[in-house]
């Protein structure tokens, strides 16, 4: 349901540019599709070299990134 949400809000401001709905579907997907693959790589390789981020609840250290620790 996310793909598409994020494909539709993309065709939307698309077609608002006055592009062509083919055309709209081929940018969305090419430009979302792009988007989606590097943030699954970084994921990925995020969980590969952070030894327990697998395991890392909203509880632990881990799963927040410095800027974004409710403590400090």
């Amino acid at each position: 349901m996310a793909f598409v949400f994020g494909y539709a809000l993309t065709m939307r401001g698309v077609l608002r540019a006055g592009v062509s709905w083919r055309s709209a579907v081929k940018v969305a997907l090419a430009a979302d599709t792009i988007s989606i693959a590097v943030m699954e790589i970084t994921d990925n390789t995020a969980m590969l070299t952070i030894p327990g981020a697998m395991d890392a609840g909203v509880a632990s250290i881990l799963f927040w990134p410095p800027s974004r620790r409710p403590w400090h």
